[in-house]
């Protein structure tokens, strides 16, 4: 159990919140808020893939059913 929590950890929460150190919105808002928005923003996005394949792999095999 602490080495898939550890996997996660180093997979996607370490790499996002550099990147968000890195890359974020210039606004009029504290630093901390929008690095811990660009943070969240990209884990969402990363969060929705394995969804999306699991939609694409379903869409050749018979479509609608769920």
């Amino acid at each position: 159990m602490e080495s898939e929590w550890l996997s996660v950890l180093s997979k996607n929460v370490i790499p996002f919140a550099a990147l968000a150190l890195l890359i974020h919105p210039s606004t009029s808002h504290l630093f901390v808020n929008r690095v811990f928005w660009t943070f969240c923003a990209y884990l969402k996005a990363a969060s929705a893939l394995p969804q999306l394949r699991v939609m694409q792999n379903t869409k050749g095999n018979g479509g609608d059913q769920i």
